[in-house]
């Protein structure tokens, strides 16, 4: 798991997060703050946008990531040639 922190506006971050995805190890990419992120690194082979850094966020997370939780809710924002606002991979 990497967190990321409005990374789409900052190149350092999102470079270091190019370079780990770079290693081709299994890998899914948090959104801690704003779901924008993505845009910076569209390969991603998986993305959870949180909308949070803060304890109850990065609990649900947590609870996603090792399976004890569903994930839920929807794209409020288009990302532009990826997904369109309304989108959601929630079942």
């Amino acid at each position: 798991m990497i967190g990321t922190y409005h990374a789409y506006y900052d190149d350092k971050q999102a470079q270091l997060v190019r370079d780990l995805l770079a290693l081709n190890l299994p890998t899914v990419i948090v959104a801690l703050a704003t779901p924008y992120d993505l845009l910076a690194f569209p390969e991603a082979p998986a993305y959870l946008a949180a909308y949070s850094n803060r304890n109850l966020a990065v609990t649900a997370v947590a609870e996603i990531l090792f399976g004890l939780r569903n994930p839920a809710g929807r794209l409020p924002v288009d990302l532009p040639g990826l997904y369109p606002a309304g989108w959601s991979s929630a079942r």
